[in-house]
């Protein structure tokens, strides 16, 4: 069954803002945040002691000494500020290639995955 073109129209659309927000500092601030939580979190499923788990920034300097927990003993500034990032177009491909890729395994049949494909490439810029 191939897809109607209202429906690629949609897809693209959906494409655009993803790689969009992709690209949006506190956005990935966000993402980064969640990550390192899930992790904490199945590491205590796991076992570990919550209070033994870590949580550093990038650059951040631990003071470790047997028998004790590590300490913070710096905070470096951001090395770039997150209004200073830019997107280009290989963020947007990167994140067009992805949301593809993830729409193409949600549609179950091959011929209609080659439609999509056909419409996508035939798709005025």
């Amino acid at each position: 069954m191939a897809l109607p073109p209202w429906t690629v129209e949609l897809i693209r659309r959906g494409l655009t803002d993803v790689a969009r927000k992709a690209g949006d500092g506190e956005t990935l601030e966000k993402i980064k945040s969640q990550a390192t939580e899930m992790l904490s979190d199945l590491l205590i499923k796991r076992g570990v002691d919550g209070d033994k788990i870590f949580r550093p920034q990038f650059d951040e300097t631990f003071q470790i000494v047997a028998g004790t927990s590590a300490t913070s003993v710096s905070r470096p500034e951001p090395r770039v500020e997150t209004s200073q990032l830019q997107r280009d177009w290989h963020n947007d491909y990167a994140a067009f290639v992805l949301e593809l890729s993830s729409k193409l395994n949600e549609i179950d049949s091959p011929t209609d995955r080659q439609a999509l494909i056909g419409r996508l490439s035939d798709a005025p810029n």
